[in-house]
């Protein structure tokens, strides 16, 4: 029965995910995840220029940001504006970049952390594209 439940659960995961990538396609795919990847890019870029670190420097459209002792105001000054952080602990604020994340989204963020946005993200950070072909069965190219 447990075994039933598992693959209930996968399947109910995996076909709106499959949907997903039929309908996007490849192309559609990289489109979206490059938009969010340089948003996280941008980002990170304007708070490391400002003196904060980063958990990780390779990451995707997630960040954990080292804010000693800021973590709380952060959260709730984005909070404020509308943008949902997570508080990591005391000292560290989580930020992911959704899809449907828009430039205003991004500027209250960078102002909860007393940043501004830049244009461009760093160049040594995040993660480099991918050049392993992907999606590549035809029923992801013909819708």
């Amino acid at each position: 029965m447990r075994a039933l439940k598992t693959l209930a659960l996968f399947l109910i995961l995996a076909v709106p995910a499959a949907a997903y990538a039929i309908h996007h396609g490849p192309g559609g795919l990289r489109q979206i995840s490059r938009r969010l990847h340089e948003a996280a890019r941008r980002l990170a870029a304007a708070l490391v220029e400002r003196g904060y670190g980063l958990a990780s420097e390779h990451f995707f459209d997630t960040l954990t940001v080292e804010v000693p002792g800021l973590a709380e105001s952060v959260v709730a000054t984005a909070r404020a504006g509308g943008v949902h952080l997570r508080l990591v602990d005391h000292d560290r604020v989580g930020v992911s970049v959704g899809e449907d994340a828009t430039e205003a989204d991004l500027a209250v963020v960078a102002e909860a952390f007393g940043v501004r946005l830049g244009e461009e993200g760093h160049g040594s950070l995040g993660q480099p594209d991918r050049e392993t072909p992907y999606l590549t069965h035809p029923v992801f190219a013909a819708h």
